[in-house]
C-alpha cells in the first residue's frame, strides 16, 4: 500500500488537478454551465483510473506495449460506463466522444510523463548495476 500511496496517488492527484482544469477552460470556452457534482464525478473517475493503473501494474504483462494497451482499454471502458451513467441519452453521443477525447489526452500526457521519470530512473540504476558488476 506504501507503494501505491508513493507511486500513484501523486499521479491520481496530478490527473485529477488536470482534468478538473480542462474541464473548466472547456466551460468556459462553451459557456457552459459546470456543476460541482460534474467536478468531483471527474475527479472521481480520475481516482478510479489510478487505481486500476496501480492494480494493472501488479500484473505481469510479457511486454511494457502489452501494458499500455491494456491500461488504456481499461481505461476507456471506464469512460464509456461513466458517460453512459452520467450522460443525458440525448447528449450521450457527443458527450462520449469529448470524453473519449479528453481522457486519451490526459492519458498520453500522464503516461509519457511517467514513463520518463520512471524510465530515467531505470537507466540510472541499470548503469549502476552494470559498474557493480564490473567491479
Amino acid at each position: 500500500m506504501k507503494y501505491f500511496f508513493k507511486n500513484y496517488l501523486p499521479y491520481g492527484c496530478m490527473g485529477a488537478v488536470i482534468a478538473t482544469v480542462v474541464n473548466c477552460i472547456y466551460a468556459i470556452v462553451r459557456n457552459g454551465n459546470e456543476t460541482p457534482i460534474e467536478v468531483l464525478i471527474l475527479i472521481g473517475i480520475t481516482m478510479v483510473l489510478t487505481v486500476v493503473s496501480y492494480l494493472l501494474s501488479q500484473v505481469d504483462f510479457k511486454s511494457e506495449r502489452m501494458l499500455y494497451l491494456c491500461e488504456y482499454l481499461s481505461y476507456m471502458a471506464i469512460i464509456v460506463v461513466s458517460c453512459l451513467i452520467v450522460a443525458n441519452p440525448d447528449a450521450m453521443p457527443r458527450m462520449l466522444i469529448e470524453w473519449l477525447a479528453w481522457a486519451t489526452s490526459i492519458y498520453v500526457f500522464i503516461r509519457c510523463y511517467v514513463n520518463k521519470v520512471f524510465m530515467d530512473d531505470v537507466k540510472k540504476m541499470n548503469e549502476d548495476l552494470k559498474q557493480l558488476h564490473k567491479n
